[in-house]
């Protein structure tokens, strides 16, 4: 929740209304947190207000807007030191001008659900521009609960290396750091702002402009979500002596992952000198090679969007628990049987699966389906699609030595008509067979005469429901005498 007291940064309306192009939501000292596969509504003033207005013509409203994540990681098997940039493309779904001021505007854009955990740097191209913000942005993977923690009070640029490799995602700070840990830091006095943190909500102390509204609006909040009301000093972080770390951290006593060369050319020994944090650990890793690991647990995400058809690089996340050590040795890909995405031609609307044959035991999957879907599963996905025509779908396939295998597919999708009285849909819907043969019944009735009302059948209405346009011919009335008391 972010008041309007906080989106204008203090500023008169006329001020606003003449500033820049600017990132309201996330900005530095209030990153944004978001589940991989989930929306990120972003805030954002523009210059000038939006024509045409979205909503009228969304379509066109959306032309030039885009999002990406990026970050660099150090390569496996490359140079000490060396580092390289992955990134994923996140398009804009919806573009809506917020309810507080006329040039905020929410902008709802859509993390893939294959992204892979960590802090990422927030590019928005704009039709006014680009916005770049570093840190400003973490992703966590499947519904994980967001790590907090303390951040040290005295801080020395020294000891950041050995920061990022701890279990926390936001540091918490009640002011701007001097230097900059590689993971965002919240800062609990950057503007009157409320946070839903679990099943809480999290209050900043700072003042608002107009308290009676803001006030009102956590009313509503509380009540409608049922959220229990917090503090930022309130919120369940982990303290530097929990992390294991001084208040003045100095890389003596920081939790590290000390990196050695191992016995090969393409290994890596990993040490973790902290005896009850974990320590975590990033790297990239060249397509076409797997990665053995020996006393740590490894994942696997793509580097970029699998809509890419020949992806260079993957994501791998090395988990070493306390006062352990691990041993990667970067393995060539045997020649074998390649894996193949499987799909059969559907209907709109049906349920659909897709599936990849030849899979090693233990692989996920992700897809990119278009229309701003992805999906990120084990086994193989049911999903459906309301266009018809043809669909290209992408896919990579991440084994558990993380050795990827990029794939590709059509799907044909046939609109589904409905039912109709011919003679190839009989079969498909009892109910319709049986109007169609009770039509075809009183058809017969009526030519040999045996139907009393079938001279006043108009129209023979098809199984679907709507006229089918055969018009059945009145029958002429018979000339019957007066004299026999009838009336014609």
């Amino acid at each position: 929740m972010l008041p309007a007291c906080a989106q204008d940064d203090g500023a008169s309306a006329e001020g606003a209304a003449r500033a820049a192009l600017a990132l309201v939501y996330p900005r530095p000292g209030l990153p944004a947190v978001v589940c991989a596969g989930a929306s990120l509504v972003l805030r954002v003033r523009l210059p000038a207000a939006l024509t045409p207005p979205p909503g009228v013509q969304q379509e066109r409203a959306l032309l030039g807007w885009q999002a990406q994540l990026r970050r660099s990681l150090p390569v496996f098997g490359g140079a000490a030191g060396a580092t390289r940039a992955h990134q994923y493309t996140l398009p804009v779904v919806n573009v809506r001008p917020d309810a507080a001021a006329s040039l905020v505007y929410r902008v709802a854009v859509a993390v893939p659900a294959y992204a892979a955990p960590g802090a990422y740097d927030l590019s928005l191209h704009t039709v006014f521009g680009e916005l770049v913000l570093p840190r400003s942005v973490v992703v966590l993977s499947e519904e994980q609960p967001v790590r907090l923690a303390r951040l040290p009070s005295q801080l020395t640029a020294a000891a950041l290396p050995q920061l990022a490799s701890l279990p926390v995602d936001v540091w918490l700070a009640d002011a701007v750091p001097a230097v900059a840990p590689a993971q965002p830091v919240l800062v609990s006095g950057v503007a009157p702002v409320a946070l839903r943190i679990g099943a809480g909500l999290a209050v900043s102390s700072v003042a608002c402009s107009a308290p009676a509204s803001f006030a009102q609006e956590l009313a509503l909040v509380l009540a409608g979500e049922r959220r229990t009301r917090m503090g930022f000093d309130d919120l369940p972080a982990s303290s530097a002596q929990q992390l294991g770390i001084g208040e003045a951290a100095t890389p003596q006593d920081a939790p590290v992952l000390v990196q050695r060369p191992g016995s090969e050319p393409a290994s890596l020994q990993l040490t973790n000198l902290q005896s009850h944090t974990t320590g975590e650990l990033s790297l990239l890793l060249p397509v076409g090679h797997s990665l053995r690991v020996v006393g740590a647990q490894l994942r696997s995400f793509p580097a970029v969007d699998v809509s890419i058809r020949h992806p260079d690089q993957v994501v791998v996340h090395v988990l070493l628990p306390p006062a352990a050590s691990a041993q990667l040795d970067l393995l060539e890909l045997p020649t074998g049987a390649r894996p193949q995405l499987e799909v059969q031609r559907t209907t709109t609307a049906a349920s659909t699966l897709l599936r990849v044959v030849g899979a090693p035991a233990g692989s996920r999957v992700a897809f990119d389906l278009g229309f701003a879907r992805t999906a990120w599963v084990q086994a193989p996905l049911r999903t459906s699609f309301l266009a018809p025509g043809v669909h290209p779908i992408a896919a990579l396939l991440l084994g558990p030595q993380a050795e990827a295998t990029a794939l590709h597919a059509e799907l044909w999708v046939e609109p589904r008509r409905p039912p109709t009285c011919a003679v190839g849909v009989i079969g498909q819907s009892r109910t319709n067979a049986g109007l169609c043969l009770l039509f075809a019944a009183g058809l017969l009735l009526k030519r040999r005469g045996a139907l009393p009302f079938g001279n006043r059948l108009r129209w023979a209405r098809g199984c679907s429901g709507a006229r089918s346009g055969a018009f059945v011919k009145r029958d002429a009335p018979r000339r019957v005498p007066r004299a026999a008391g009838i009336a014609p």
